[in-house]
């Protein structure tokens, strides 16, 4: 199925759910490129080229810690004018980088869009990281969504990814 048609119907069906902009774009992101694909990286390199999207040098995953020890690929694309950072790792996960999503909007979305249970949060370093356990029909675990917002005065002001590991990678 052509990507703009599913970014289409993901646009349509989360349009009542998330009012800021950025905050719809990047729940659109993460349920077409990373939940939709269940994290898998030739899956979402191909979504993220067939809409413009750019793979960026190994260096961007070698900046990340969790990207250095598991390898994957990075990628940027643009939505309505903003540019999001992804990356998705060879064992199945995969997240998105904005820098410029009302992380207050972002997550109040998040919530009302999936079936969440709260696993915890972790506020001690210079991010405010927040993880949960999606459910799905049957009360099945269909994977966990993580979301880092970096506290003010760390460089990175009013940024936040999210994450989704499918259940397949947490064995």
């Amino acid at each position: 199925m052509n990507m703009k048609i599913i970014v289409g119907l993901i646009l349509c069906l989360l349009a009542p759910v998330a009012a800021h902009s950025n905050s719809k774009d990047l729940l659109i992101l993460l349920d077409s490129l990373c939940i939709g694909t269940g994290a898998n990286i030739n899956t979402i390199e191909k979504m993220v080229l067939a809409q413009g999207g750019k793979v960026l040098p190994k260096s961007f995953v070698d900046a990340d810690p969790v990207g250095a020890k598991m390898g994957g690929k990075a990628f940027s694309i643009k939505m309505n004018g903003e540019k999001y950072f992804l990356m998705a790792v060879e064992r199945g996960g995969c997240s998105i980088l904005s820098q410029t999503t009302s992380t207050k909007e972002f997550e109040s979305a998040l919530t009302k869009t999936y079936q969440l249970v709260k696993i915890g949060v972790d506020s001690s370093g210079p991010q405010v990281v927040t993880n949960w356990e999606m459910i799905g029909p049957s009360r099945t675990r269909t994977g966990v969504l993580t979301l880092n917002i970096v506290k003010p005065g760390f460089g990175a002001d009013g940024a936040l990814s999210v994450g989704f590991v499918p259940p397949s990678a947490l064995k």
